[in-house]
């Protein structure tokens, strides 16, 4: 395809894999062979576009499908899990043109939401993502953990492993917010660049049911880092954290991010004491919080239909969709701005039109789709960004998303 002045084509493997492992050594995401390796594998697991200058790739975005929790529904979802563009790339417009090409296609393989780890905040704001919900990592020595569950011999989990960890992902519990991606390829990819990687879990018969796999800066003491874990159930998670317990023999500290059913400081031995005692450590106690991932709606009407609102209430939805502006004119999907009439009941729905003695709300995608999973009351949206209604809609939509902490569970 080449448009509006940009050479962009799918991804070929034999024609394309060198020239992208070469744009990943120079942005540092990869250092050796192995970590090439597995990019390659990463690529067969998705969907890539290419920007091409002369007759080389210089940058690439790369989506998985996958699925997203919302309440306790799925909606199928599209995770771009790379954008990347090397020196001679840039200022090119290929990483955003790129991108929404890719979501315009997610949208006409059935996604209706998309999520992505953003390097910054703004840039994807572009394409209407929103900032999700703050993620909370905990630092601190595994030897405090509070437990009651009984201590119980693991299984060890190797790289080889990753078609196992890879369905015990698929299975574990998710909170609202939750996200799975369908390709096993990418959990091999992921196991193989967390570094000194390792894990640990339980299995019944073959099958893993739950687990962590962390990475280590230093084997032997720490800092230890769990990058994945999965399990089916709070007794699951007891299990675990009884697991982490134990390595506290050993490991002098752990970083964990923490799990939605839980608040994990409370679960800590004196944890301010021990954040005091730690400033300066390379095992410092350490609380951060964090909203590292954005979100946008792909389709309005999808995304609504079977929400169970909190209170019933019908509103007039005008949206507004910067992507129209990096989609080729002949493009088959704009965006979703436009008119909706949105329907919040027990059964919601969400239909293109208007109704002239419905209350307006007026809204980029954006803020919307912040609104749609939870993550900041309209109320205050109106005041920080592009959301706008009468303060009787407002409140109403308040109660009406009023729901818990968004919780992705999984990096990409």
């Amino acid at each position: 395809m080449n448009s509006d002045n940009l050479q962009i084509r799918d991804y070929v493997e034999a024609r394309d894999l060198k020239a992208l492992q070469r744009v990943w050594h120079e942005v540092g995401w990869i250092h050796d062979e192995s970590g090439a390796g597995y990019m390659g594998e990463m690529l067969k697991a998705g969907t890539t576009l290419t920007g091409v200058v002369g007759e080389e790739a210089e940058c690439m975005v790369n989506s998985m499908p996958g699925l997203m929790r919302h309440q306790n529904r799925d909606l199928r979802a599209s995770v771009v899990t790379a954008v990347t563009v090397n020196r001679v790339g840039r200022k090119s417009g290929f990483a955003l043109n790129l991108t929404a090409r890719a979501l315009a296609a997610s949208f006409a393989e059935g996604a209706c939401v998309s999520t992505l780890g953003m390097f910054d905040q703004g840039f994807y704001n572009l394409l209407g993502f929103g900032t999700g919900s703050y993620e909370h990592f905990l630092t601190f020595d595994p030897k405090t953990l509070k437990t009651t569950a009984p201590y119980r011999r693991p299984s060890r989990l190797g790289r080889d492993d990753w078609k196992a960890v890879h369905g015990a992902m698929l299975n574990r519990s998710r909170a609202h917010g939750g996200v799975l991606m369908d390709p096993e390829l990418m959990i091999k990819a992921e196991l193989g660049w967390s570094e000194n990687g390792s894990g640990l879990g339980y299995f019944e018969g073959d099958k893993l049911t739950h687990f962590i796999w962390f990475s280590a800066q230093d084997v032997e003491r720490g800092p230890y880092r769990i990058e994945m874990q999965a399990y089916r159930n709070v007794a699951d998670l007891a299990e675990l954290l009884t697991l982490i317990k134990s390595l506290g023999d050993q490991v002098y500290s752990m970083t964990m991010c923490e799990p939605p059913e839980i608040q994990l400081q409370a679960l800590l031995e004196v944890p301010f004491r021990n954040r005091f005692r730690t400033i300066g450590s390379k095992h410092e106690y350490a609380h951060k919080a964090l909203a590292w991932w954005q979100v946008r709606l792909l389709d309005v009407c999808k995304a609504v239909k079977g929400y169970h609102s909190f209170v019933p209430v019908m509103f007039n939805l005008h949206l507004s969709d910067p992507i129209e502006n990096y989609l080729p004119q002949n493009a088959s999907w704009h965006g979703v701005g436009g008119d909706y009439i949105v329907s919040l009941d027990e059964n919601s729905s969400a239909r293109r039109g208007l109704d002239a003695n419905l209350p307006h709300l007026h809204a980029d995608i954006g803020a919307f789709s912040r609104l749609f999973f939870g993550v900041v009351p309209a109320t205050s949206l109106a005041d920080t960004e592009a959301l706008q209604a009468d303060p009787a809609l407002l409140s109403q939509l308040d109660v009406a998303f009023g729901l818990p902490r968004s919780a992705v569970g999984l990096n990409f």
